[in-house]
């Protein structure tokens, strides 16, 4: 027994012994009177249990442990590329106002038929815009000047395509950029050594797609749309051919026969320039063109005989094709104890009581829920909580309380022209604990 059951247990003890002296030394003590003096000392014997009940015990209550467990999480970490893009710093000003005004007076578009609408408008530059080589318009030459000149018969290079599409993407919310596809000789070789293209973020594939607008066409393999890199592989694989080239425009009256030659001179055309693909970003406040070698060998520093600035050898593709317009979702426990901050009161001997006593401080799940994204032209957070409707947030915080069973929490972000991206999804666990 304890030391305080002990210390009760003895007054007991003592009481008997005075019972007992006086029963020794008073022979005139009545039956009557003794049978008081027991019913004292059983009264002092059975106080601890007639005042604080059962007798006290170092036994911990049984309570069944609650978990919190992880069913599902599609929560990627954010990829930090989105930052070197080079983009319209805002797609919601007067001139891409107008360029969507522009659009949408000729166009019937579905934003939300991504990468189909992208397509779309990748058909519609190559319907307005012919192809001339050797005529370039000058860097300050805006979309529309360019859309105008067009329609008074001015011809334009690959390079005006991608950069008047990139533009028109831009302002309906979709990133794109120009990229050049560069020959193995492009250092010295002669005119024609590149030709610029572009590609575009789709959010429901995730990925980056190749576009060529000046030919009105992209790759696919296997029903997939690929990106230029892809293409480079299947062709270093001896998998070209299975390379499948189609038209963006959805117009299927034109001639079969027209549309399989153009397709096979395309092919043949695009073989020159696995050399190089390169593409312009931010770098440390600088513009960069970051050149991933293919076919090619060493760093070219010269474009077609002439200096090339800014040029950076890069290896790693990963460097051209990260993941955009993702959100993240962070979980901070609300006004209770975490590892970092542990329970200082938990009275515990060994790791088996430690295991005993864990549902009386186990984890509650109650939630600040932080939300981040890079996503261009960010206008807020939207979530989604067991599946209902989108809500939108004022700043990227809400609090999320879980009930028993599975709960899913949803967030997404949405930029300036209402394009959503790619939902992020974490369905949580919580009840009795499965052992």
């Amino acid at each position: 027994m304890g030391s305080w059951t002990n210390r009760v247990w003895g007054r007991g003890l003592i009481a008997e012994d005075v019972c007992r002296h006086r029963k020794a030394h008073d022979s005139s003590l009545s039956a009557n009177l003794m049978s008081h003096c027991r019913t004292v000392c059983l009264a002092l014997l059975l106080l601890p249990t007639l005042v604080f009940g059962s007798e006290p015990s170092n036994r911990v209550e049984k309570t069944a442990l609650r978990t919190i467990e992880v069913v599902e999480s599609v929560n990627p970490p954010l990829n930090p590329g989105a930052r070197k893009l080079i983009l319209a710093t805002d797609i919601s000003d007067a001139y891409h106002r107008s360029l969507r005004s522009y659009l949408k007076g000729e166009q019937d578009l579905d934003l939300s038929s991504d990468p189909a609408v992208q397509f779309r408008i990748a058909a519609w530059v190559h319907g307005h815009i012919s192809h001339d080589s050797y005529n370039t318009a000058l860097d300050e030459a805006t979309t529309l000047e360019i859309l105008q000149r067009a329609i008074g018969g001015e011809r334009f290079s690959c390079a005006d395509f991608s950069n008047v599409l990139k533009d028109l993407l831009g302002a309906f919310g979709f990133v794109s950029r120009v990229v050049s596809l560069q020959s193995p000789n492009i250092a010295y070789g002669s005119l024609g050594s590149g030709h610029v293209a572009n590609e575009f973020w789709s959010n429901t594939l995730d990925k980056w797609i190749f576009v060529d607008a000046q030919w009105g066409l992209y790759a696919r393999h296997r029903g997939r749309p690929l990106n230029f890199y892809e293409m480079a592989k299947l062709r270093q694989a001896g998998k070209f051919g299975e390379v499948e080239f189609l038209p963006v425009s959805p117009d299927t009256s034109s001639d079969p026969k027209k549309l399989k030659q153009k397709i096979r001179e395309y092919r043949a055309f695009l073989k020159d320039y696995f050399g190089f693909l390169s593409a312009r970003y931010r770098y440390v406040e600088q513009t960069v063109n970051m050149v991933l070698p293919l076919e090619g060998r060493s760093l070219p520093l010269t474009f077609q005989g002439l200096g090339r600035n800014g040029q950076m050898l890069i290896t790693d593709p990963a460097e051209h094709y990260f993941s955009l317009n993702h959100t993240s979702i962070l979980l901070y426990y609300r006004d209770q104890p975490t590892s970092g901050h542990p329970l200082s009161g938990v009275d515990t001997t060994s790791t088996d009581d430690y295991l005993a006593r864990m549902p009386q401080f186990a984890a509650q799940p109650d939630y600040t829920v932080v939300l981040y994204s890079n996503t261009p032209w960010m206008d807020r957070y939207e979530f989604s909580v067991d599946g209902g409707a989108w809500k939108a947030l004022e700043d990227n915080t809400v609090t999320w309380t879980l009930h028993e069973g599975i709960n899913r929490f949803a967030a997404r972000a949405v930029n300036h022209a209402g394009i959503a991206g790619p939902k992020s999804v974490l369905a949580i666990r919580y009840g009795s604990a499965h052992r």
